[in-house]
């Protein structure tokens, strides 16, 4: 038997697929995003169990705002993104068991905002990016994601806890890209992971923590 447990919440939250058909140095997609989150955003697993045959996969995500996008063609992108000076966003994670026979895998993710965007076939992407997090707050806000497991025995353990804040990350192979970004980020972003286990073959564990953060890479060849 396998389990799969997953908790997830998202405040604002925008996919976009598009294809572009026009001319090499026409514009093919115009997008404009603006999104504002006021208010908390949480999310929580808890499970218990006694035995597992197999496998257990934990995960639990929250999120305040979200833009992913692929696209094709020549790009304009303007982002904003705001998480109100009172809204937290935290996720939790709590395993509890005394036997899994294959691999035990935790995760959880606290992002306040993020961006991802893939731009293939064009000669130009332009990007215009604005991230704030608890920026002037009467407190600051906490993108906080925190994993508790506690296991007797399994064959596998494998737990991580990401807390964000602002990231913004840009894969094109355009031989022009333009990237205007602005991260301002006055958050306590904490990851935490508090692990104990009986008996495993093989154990990892990871907790990062992440300000702001820009990453601009070439779309990968498969």
């Amino acid at each position: 038997m396998n389990s799969i447990v997953k908790g997830t919440a998202i405040a604002g939250l925008v996919t976009v697929a598009l294809t572009g058909g026009a001319g090499a140095y026409d514009l093919n997609n115009a997008i404009t995003n603006s999104q504002t989150t006021l208010q908390d955003v949480t999310a929580d697993t808890n499970l218990w169990v006694k035995a597992v045959d197999t496998k257990v996969d934990v995960s639990t995500a929250a999120i305040a705002n979200s833009l992913s996008a692929e696209l094709k063609g020549n790009t304009y992108l303007e982002n904003s993104q705001v998480l109100g000076t009172a809204a937290d966003v935290k996720a939790a994670t709590l395993v509890e068991a005394e036997w899994i026979g294959g691999k035990a895998t935790i995760n959880t993710q606290a992002i306040g905002n993020n961006v991802t965007a893939s731009v293939a076939d064009a000669q130009f992407v332009n990007a215009h990016n604005s991230q704030v997090t608890g920026w002037q707050a009467p407190r600051p806000v906490d993108p906080e994601a925190v994993s508790n497991v506690i296991i007797e025995n399994a064959a596998k353990v494998d737990v991580s806890a990401l807390a964000v804040s602002n990231a913004f990350a840009l894969e094109s192979n355009a031989p022009e890209i333009n990237l205007t970004s602005v991260q301002l980020n006055n958050s306590l972003t904490t990851a935490v992971s508090n692990v104990s286990i009986g008996y495993t073959n093989a154990l990892k564990s990871s907790s990062v923590a992440i300000g702001n953060q820009v990453s601009i890479a070439p779309i990968a060849i498969k």
